[in-house]
């Protein structure tokens, strides 16, 4: 029996939006009741329209957002009863890859600076001549030259912003990775290269996954299990092949049958 890295129970997530002055404030319900589990090797891809809650998920499984009700556990252990010290360890262990190649790397930091700043927070045992050594076999596990070392982020393409992204999210071998929308932003064969590439680092670095997308294909091509979310309420969770092949939900099914390439990524 594979094991359970991740728990959530009964989460629920509101955001309070301003009015006019005439009128009092009002709370959008963003996540309503959302309940699921995430063992070691799987990969789940959360999949809905845009407002669905999505982002707003891994956002509150990562304390970034405040939840109105609802358990986070992380190896069995709340995360409400989290140390200072259990924060941190929980953030070296769960990282993020984000939306925007370019937004989410410093600019006016070198490729090399900007993988190894995870180390500098979390490794300060090491000297910098292995940082610097392990930046460079984390850049070539992800196909990156080392001659981009010194280069800063404007001189690279997107898809090679995303693999600095990639770099630097498992250069502290994570358990977990949460991919926000990673390839949203690149074009179609660019897809396909990170893609492949994550597929490759989840077997090679035994990583887990939580893998956010609106594009059914893209969930499709890379995910064990299949949760879908439809206004802040989970309406399907089962294996990819079953979600796929015999969706149970009405919503599911009209999310499926409205894109034309949904076998176009493999």
């Amino acid at each position: 029996m594979s094991e359970r890295l991740l728990e959530v129970k009964n989460l629920s997530c509101s955001f309070e939006i301003e009015r006019n002055f005439l009128r009092q404030n009002k709370n959008l319900q963003v996540l309503k009741d959302i309940n699921f589990s995430l063992n070691k090797g799987v990969t789940l891809g959360i999949v809905g329209e845009s407002g669905c809650g999505k982002s707003t998920l891994c956002r509150t499984i990562l304390s970034l957002n405040k939840k109105d009700k609802g358990n986070i556990i992380w190896f069995d252990k709340d995360i409400n009863d989290f140390t200072k010290n259990d924060f941190k360890t929980f953030r070296k262990r769960v990282q993020v890859i984000f939306q925007d190649p370019y937004g989410s790397l410093n600019p006016r930091m070198t490729i090399g600076n900007i993988i190894s700043e995870p180390l500098e927070i979390y490794r300060k045992d090491i000297s910098k001549d292995i940082k610097t050594l392990k930046v460079l076999e984390v850049m070539e596990k992800v196909g990156l030259s080392d001659l981009l070392y010194n280069r800063f982020p404007h001189e690279l393409s997107g898809g090679q912003c995303q693999r600095v992204g990639i770099a630097r999210s498992i250069i502290n071998e994570p358990d977990v990775l949460i991919c926000d929308e990673p390839v949203s932003s690149l074009d179609l064969s660019v897809q396909s290269q990170i893609l492949t590439l994550l597929k490759e680092l989840k077997i090679n670095l035994n990583i887990t996954m939580i893998f956010v997308s609106h594009d059914l294909a893209v969930v499709k091509s890379i995910s064990d299990e299949v949760m879908v979310l439809n206004q802040g309420l989970i309406v399907e969770n089962n294996t990819a092949d079953n979600v796929f092949s015999n969706p149970q939900n009405e919503y599911t099914r009209k999310l499926i049958s409205s894109v034309p390439r949904i076998n176009a990524i493999e």
